[in-house]
């Protein structure tokens, strides 16, 4: 499974601060292997049709075999989960940014509401 919009799932959230949107959102991937695949924000839309923009980033790289990198194209800021980690953190979001992602058996998710840093 390559981490592309083909591949991810958005689920409606409800955690932390609504979006003006009304309700929060995840786009989650599970188990991806991808090698510098791209995600492309400005083609993911929420169920209710309107623009997802997420600011935010659940990591679960424990079966992972290599860290899970994300780095966001249009600001060069970049996250990475060490193998055999769980993280959460929160990044500058531009509105219908790209990322790329590279990692190998990662599950992670992307949300829209404010994320309270952690790793374990």
């Amino acid at each position: 499974m390559s981490a592309t919009q083909d591949s991810g799932k958005l689920l409606s959230t409800y955690n932390y601060l609504v979006p003006a949107a009304g309700t929060t959102n995840a786009f989650s991937c599970r188990n991806v292997q991808a090698a510098n695949d791209a995600i492309d924000f400005s083609q993911v839309s929420s169920q209710s049709g309107l623009p997802f923009n997420p600011s935010g980033l659940q990591i679960d790289n424990i079966n992972g075999t290599v860290p899970a990198v994300f780095t966001i194209v249009q600001t060069g800021f970049s996250v990475s989960c060490p193998v055999g980690k769980q993280m959460g953190v929160q990044f500058p979001a531009p509105a219908g940014f790209t990322v790329q992602v590279t990692c190998n058996g990662a599950n992670f998710a992307f949300v829209d509401y404010p994320v309270i840093p952690y790793q374990f």
